[in-house]
């Protein structure tokens, strides 16, 4: 990678940092050597969606050592609580391997504890984003146990309590010590592992794969094609999902933006490159815009005072530019726009991704209007305190959510749970706006996936990490915001 990013990033950072990966203590300065050993990897998962004879799964199995190697321990605690478990379960379960990612869990979450007890993490400021988090757990209990019907309202609270807690105390550990991450390198890390979740569907869920460069959304239309009969007989039939896949690939690559102001303009439009790539192929629709969504809102809104990365002062600036600069400037703009429009062209044209949204429209072109207008139903049926936390399985054929985080609370918790809710992460969004800018991107993977996949059990990191940002240090944030993160 360029020298900003490679020796700012490690060198400095272990010369700084008393918490080096091993990698680090191992080969020192010649860290920064390993991001061209990441983009041979994300080449090697490229090709084996074609060449199938590379074991994939033998190789992402070890892929998980390489990325703990790599990191130091406070980014592993992090990652082992929020990212491993799930791609570790995708990586192992097909190997018969099963708990993996549990494991992976618990050991997170017992070290994180560990590092606190021994004063080694700096989490002074988590009981200020704790309480607003109790108001909501305490909301979804009252809702529970003041409403009746169905089995399915307590396991859903034991779970949202569970996971909001859990990713809680990972966030506050995140923010409270993001002098000890290297955010661009594990976003990169976190966008290899997934990547290799793609060509791994081909053996895991026995399908085709893709025909041609051109076969995007394979992974989707023959998972569901090759899956139809068999989760009718069996609904644990194990699978790699195509959505799950698609946000594992946001999330990295919302990690990696952590640091925009830091990378080189090149070296983040070839890792949202490879990111949408990776997406095209799984067709996961609404991984798909939210890349274009997540992308656009860096590029106008984020950096819109950095010159380098804003695109619009690099438009606006490229008059200025000598003569090689300003070609070369107005190349790069031009294959932005011209393959931008292509892909959308692609996607909305005839059996294309996103024909029936743009033809029918959300609700009923992107497969949710039944759950979503059964959610609607029951908020208009029961619009003070809704149909109880849980309960919107008892009320509709559908499913056990509506596939809309605004709709379930509606509907679940009326307008007053609504609205207590809404209050809680409006105003955590205010009160940490100044440490907020870095993580937008991050925060904003999880809130779009909200609106149209999940239910509240999972989704709770959007009010999680608004509550959370009351650990960010503000000095250390402001470095972040400046580029001068180390």
């Amino acid at each position: 990678m360029s020298s900003k990013f490679s020796v700012n990033n490690s060198t400095n950072r272990m010369q700084n940092n008393s918490n080096p990966s091993l990698i680090s203590f191992l080969i020192g300065q010649h860290e920064q050597k390993l991001f061209w050993v990441d983009l041979a990897l994300i080449f090697l998962a490229f090709a084996a969606l074609f060449v199938h004879s590379i074991p994939v799964q033998y190789i992402a199995a070890i892929l998980m050592v390489y990325v703990t190697i790599r990191c130091n321990l406070y980014e592993n605690v992090f990652s082992f609580i929020v990212f491993f478990p799930t791609v570790a379960g995708f990586i192992f379960n097909p190997l018969g391997i099963d708990h993996v990612g549990g494991i992976i869990k618990y050991t997170g979450l017992a070290v994180l504890f560990v590092l606190i007890l021994l004063r080694r993490s700096n989490m002074g400021f988590m009981p200020k984003g704790l309480f607003p988090l109790i108001l909501l757990l305490l909301l979804f209990t009252i809702s529970v146990y003041t409403t009746f019907g169905g089995d399915h309202a307590e396991p859903k609270l034991i779970n949202t309590i569970r996971h909001g807690l859990t990713l809680f105390f990972a966030y506050s550990f995140l923010f409270s010590n993001t002098e000890k991450f290297d955010f661009a390198k594990l976003g990169v890390l976190y966008i290899v592992l997934a990547i290799f979740l793609v060509p791994m569907s081909i053996p895991v869920n026995g399908i085709e794969g893709p025909t041609d460069l051109f076969d995007f959304g394979f992974l989707r239309y023959q998972t569901h094609e090759e899956f139809i009969d068999v989760v009718e007989v069996d609904d644990d039939a194990f699978h790699i999902q195509y959505q799950n896949t698609g946000f594992l690939l946001l999330m990295g690559f919302g990690v990696f933006m952590i640091e925009s102001k830091k990378n080189k303009l090149w070296q983040i439009l070839l890792i949202l490159a490879i990111v949408s790539l990776a997406l095209l192929y799984t067709g996961s629709r609404q991984a798909i815009v939210s890349i274009f969504v997540m992308a656009f809102v860096w590029a106008f809104i984020i950096n819109r005072d950095n010159t380098s990365t804003n695109l619009y002062r690099f438009i606006r600036n490229s008059t200025s530019a000598n003569f090689y600069k300003l070609i070369g400037r107005w190349f790069a703009i031009i294959l932005v726009v011209g393959v931008t429009y292509y892909i959308i062209g692609f996607l909305t044209e005839e059996e294309g991704l996103l024909e029936s949204v743009v033809d029918e429209g959300y609700v009923e072109g992107a497969g949710r209007g039944d759950w979503l207008m059964a959610g609607v139903d029951q908020f208009l049926s029961h619009p003070v305190f809704g149909v109880g936390y849980g309960r919107f399985i008892v009320f509709n054929m559908y499913g056990s959510y509506p596939h809309n985080l605004f709709i379930e609370l509606l509907c679940e918790t009326g307008l007053v749970g609504f609205s207590i809710a809404m209050v809680l992460g409006v105003f955590a969004a205010i009160k940490n706006r100044k440490v907020f800018k870095p993580f937008l991107l991050l925060w904003l993977a999880y809130f779009l996936r909200s609106m149209a996949s999940g239910e509240i059990s999972l989704n709770i990191y959007v009010f999680v990490i608004l509550f959370a940002l009351s650990s960010a240090k503000y000095n250390e944030i402001q470095l972040i915001n400046e580029g001068k993160h180390k």
